[in-house]
């Protein structure tokens, strides 16, 4: 079932937007170049900027022109035509966060996709493929993402902030030059999967911001060589698994000989503790489950909110191979009992963090999500009726410019944002590179 957000933004009205400038003001250097009529390009963006902040119901370009007063043909012109770098505005708004401390290691970097549904094939990266709006297989495009949210007391006043978003190509596109080069796809871009999409959106922001875990659903998490190149970037990581996919030893030292004068453990020998290779299945046979509760949400029940809660456990393990081979990763394997369904996570490089603090972390992926319908409901992020690479990457990050302002107004009204006790392991907690 598609995902709904629990939160909405009340939509400003013209009236209040005043602040806007301000903080267009730092996004426009963005807008900037040496290309000829450079100054219609900056005031056609602080105009589609104002335009989508402003409550409607339709966000393509001809009630968006009509709401901002403007020729519909510079915002085309803005939007489809104009040279103007994406990347460059997406990194401004990393820089836009980090000057109002909205990042900190008490929160995490959270990668997912989403699909834009979208008829014909001459958009960009259009193809049958799983829709995660939908809920099925359709003819869509997909939008790799990353976005920033923190843990806390209550979900409403979670802060969360987009940090970069790019188009997934598939490979029937990235194989065929002239139809990527009549939908404007640049010369040289090859094919990536969203793993390695997500990787490169996480190498450009974090440095630049603060977190303490990276978090993902199954579809990345039970890769084995995306975890592993989050271990080499020392990213502590809560990731879902698919719990048929993975099996994992109790978490012992690799070098205890298999027998006396033993040079190491043949491929499927049991694991010292009597226990071999288990499925997570296997695993919550053996474990006890508690109850969990790791916020409040948005329901209330005697005039309190009611606490969102799981029945949760974990066990130290080490991940292993083909015919039990154990690897070098290990680690917590977190496990909750939904009663009809075993849900897993991998946890890496949060050693000290509690059974509490890994729920938290793990259920608290659901706000990359809420980004995305609210992206969509509020801000117009599948509205775009356009059919070339800039212009879907344009509209995609005057989208994110748009949830940013829309945010900055939503925190502004939250109690005093208190830390929750995670304890972050490695380098990427403390990271701070240049605005």
């Amino acid at each position: 079932m598609p995902h709904q957000p629990r939160h909405e933004t009340p939509p400003p009205e013209p009236t209040v937007l005043d602040d806007l400038d301000a903080f267009a003001d730092e996004l426009a250097d963005a807008w900037a170049g040496a290309w000829a009529r450079a100054e219609e390009t900056a005031s056609a963006g602080r105009a589609y900027l104002r335009a989508l902040c402003v409550g409607a119901e339709r966000k393509s370009m001809e009630p968006l022109s009509a709401r901002a007063d403007e020729n519909r043909h510079r915002f085309y012109q803005f939007i489809t035509r104009s040279p103007w770098d994406w990347r460059a505005l997406q990194d401004r708004l990393v820089g836009a966060g980090r000057r109002r401390r909205v990042f900190s290691a008490g929160g995490g970097l959270y990668l997912d996709d989403t699909g834009l549904p979208k008829k014909g094939r001459k958009s960009p990266g259009v193809q049958r493929q799983y829709c995660g709006s939908l809920g099925k297989t359709e003819n869509c495009q997909v939008l790799v993402a990353l976005a920033y949210a923190e843990p806390a007391p209550r979900n409403r006043d979670s802060p969360a902030w987009a940090l970069g978003m790019r188009l997934y190509l598939p490979a029937d596109w990235a194989d065929d030059p002239a139809r990527c080069g009549e939908a404007g796809v640049p010369e040289g871009t090859g094919f990536q999967t969203k793993h390695a999409i997500g990787l490169d959106l996480l190498d450009r922001a974090r440095g630049r911001v603060k977190h303490g875990w990276v978090g993902a659903d199954a579809e990345y998490g039970t890769d084995g060589a995306f975890r592993k190149a989050l271990r080499e970037r020392n990213e502590p990581h809560v990731l879902g698994v698919r719990p048929s996919a993975v099996r994992c030893a109790p978490d012992v030292p690799l070098d205890r000989p298999a027998r006396a004068g033993g040079a190491g453990r043949p491929p499927g020998e049991r694991l010292p503790g009597g226990v071999g290779p288990l499925s997570p299945e296997e695993w919550a046979a053996r474990l006890e489950f508690r109850e969990v509760a790791w916020g409040r949400g948005s329901r209330e029940r005697g005039g309190r909110p009611v606490p969102l809660a799981a029945r949760a456990a974990r066990v130290r393990v080490r991940v292993t191979v083909k015919a039990g081979r154990p690897t070098d990763e290990t680690g917590w394997l977190l496990l909750e009992d939904r009663g009809n369904e075993l849900k897993a996570w991998l946890c890496w490089g949060l050693d000290d963090a509690s059974l509490e603090d890994l729920v938290r972390m793990a259920h608290h992926r659901w706000w990359v999500e809420d980004v995305f319908q609210t992206m969509k409901g509020e801000r117009g992020l599948d509205h775009f009726e356009g059919r070339t690479w800039n212009g879907l990457h344009h509209h995609a990050s005057m989208v994110m410019a748009a949830h940013a302002y829309t945010q900055l107004r939503r925190l502004g009204k939250r109690p005093p944002k208190t830390t929750p006790r995670v304890l972050a392991a490695g380098p990427a907690a403390a990271t701070a590179g240049p605005p």
